[in-house]
């Protein structure tokens, strides 16, 4: 479609103005060579950020990333609960996460224990809350979240838990996301310039000396 609408644009735009065969091909395959472009960079982006930077590559039905204490959130299907595993060896791994708060060495988290259960039904519930040292690997498990604020507060902790989507969101991004986007849009950007800017040098011949072509 876009490759129709800048054939069309300049096609008009250029009209009785001489021979336009190399503008309106360019015009035409411009997008295409932008997509393909861009799906390179994508393929590039996802790669290094599955084998080296531990994420998922944006799409799909899996979402992960680690986040601060060497530890690494996992969901799959749904993002109301996840998984936290330590990303080394060692470590307890705790399923039906539904909330979590990263404090220094400290995760905090609630969590959901029929998580199987509420598969697909988008319940938030929490009726399970943990404290992980991350450093040590020590967990300790609450059954209300008032037990929780009692034991965090002797740390020192302030409580806030978030859902772990948020939390995600929050630690998914990386800078090689940011600039896989700028060479995505780098290239569609300059062709609109340099087509701009063609067809301006091709609209100042003058119309009259090439009426017959």
């Amino acid at each position: 479609m876009s490759a129709l609408v800048l054939w069309s644009l300049a096609a008009v735009l250029t009209r009785r103005r001489g021979s336009r065969k190399l503008l309106l091909s360019f015009a035409a395959g411009a997008p295409f060579a932008c997509l393909v472009f861009a799906a390179c960079v994508f393929v590039v982006t996802s790669f290094i950020n599955l084998a080296f930077l531990d994420r998922d590559i944006g799409i799909g039905d899996t979402w992960q990333c680690p986040v601060p204490g060497g530890y690494l959130i996992l969901m799959i299907d749904e993002t109301s609960q996840g998984r936290l595993s330590p990303m080394g060896p060692g470590g307890p791994s705790i399923g039906g996460v539904r909330k979590l708060q990263i404090n220094g060495d400290y995760i905090v988290g609630g969590t959901d224990t029929q998580w199987f259960e509420h598969l697909g039904s988008n319940e938030m519930n929490t009726d399970s809350y943990f404290l992980l040292n991350a450093k040590t690997g020590q967990l300790i498990t609450y059954a209300t979240f008032d037990e929780l604020t009692r034991e965090t507060g002797k740390l020192g902790l302030n409580v806030n838990l978030e859902r772990i989507i948020d939390v995600y969101l929050r630690h998914r991004p990386t800078i090689v996301d940011h600039a896989g986007a700028v060479f995505a849009v780098t290239p569609p950007l300059l062709s609109v310039l340099i087509l701009g800017g063609w067809i301006l040098r091709v609209r100042r011949r003058p119309v009259a000396a090439l009426a017959n072509q």
